[in-house]
């Protein structure tokens, strides 16, 4: 996405699928006009047939099944292991947590390939990468990508941040890294209208959160780290936060808030 930017995306984003099939018939035009027509079917040709192979073998084996890779199979849920320790603590959902909501959308037929959207996507890897650096010093646990799905063009993106604390949160908002990107939008934002940008703010208690997630490849909360101190070498270590969800402190929306008695009617 923007905060990655892969080429694939900038295309597929960047123009609606007549436009991509209007390209691809003027290159095969293209292509009839300077060879045979046997040889300038070849490479469509190819791709076709490597397209309906290298399906028939992802669906007929799981082994070679590209989208089963890293999937951890059954029930799983985030839990913050104790940073003194590594260990997961005996109550859920033990430790407060700040998620932070930052991203763009381009209002523009060219999406990702708009005027201005080259330069706020060098500013959010710029960002992001300083903060995967920094990541103890901020209490950041974890960053993922995401591509809205509310309009033709996909072209509204997302990186959701997961902070240790509010304090993380305010020091990063205030990095000079973080200063320098929201300076240039400021100074770029009449001429380029068509740029939106959103940030939103959740701070939540222990006790107040819960997840669970089913034959998932780990993402969001459950793709975070806590940096810890290894019990046996004292070393800093980072612990993913992912556990096995059928142990019986975790089976249940309640239980995973560390609420295990208290009353659903409590929380309406």
């Amino acid at each position: 996405m923007l905060m990655t930017c892969h080429f694939q995306l900038l295309i597929k984003d960047g123009f609606n699928l007549s436009t991509l099939l209007s390209i691809g018939a003027l290159m095969q035009c293209f292509l009839f006009s300077i060879f045979p027509a046997k040889y300038a079917v070849i490479p469509a040709l190819a791709l076709g047939l490597s397209s309906i192979v290298s399906t028939i073998l992802d669906t007929r084996s799981e082994k070679s099944n590209p989208f089963m890779k890293g999937v951890v199979r059954g029930r799983t849920s985030a839990q913050f292991p104790d940073p003194s320790t590594g260990a997961i603590p005996a109550v859920a959902a033990s430790q407060s947590l700040v998620v932070f909501h930052l991203g763009v959308r381009f209002n523009h037929p060219m999406g990702l390939l708009c005027p201005g959207g080259r330069e706020i996507g060098q500013y959010f890897r710029e960002m992001n990468k300083d903060l995967a650096q920094r990541a103890s010093e901020y209490g950041l646990y974890h960053v993922s990508n995401w591509l809205g799905a509310d309009g033709p063009r996909n072209n509204s993106l997302l990186n959701i941040y997961y902070f240790r604390d509010v304090e993380g949160l305010n020091k990063f908002a205030h990095d000079p890294i973080h200063r320098k990107g929201w300076d240039w939008y400021n100074s770029i934002k009449q001429q380029y209208n068509h740029i939106g940008i959103y940030h939103e703010s959740f701070v939540t208690n222990a006790g107040q959160y819960e997840t669970i997630y089913g034959n998932m490849k780990p993402l969001l909360l459950g793709a975070a780290s806590v940096e810890c101190q290894s019990e046996e070498t004292k070393d800093k270590v980072w612990v993913n936060t992912l556990v096995d969800a059928n142990v019986g402190p975790l089976r249940g929306m309640m239980r995973r808030m560390g609420k295990r008695d208290a009353p659903l009617a409590h929380y309406a």
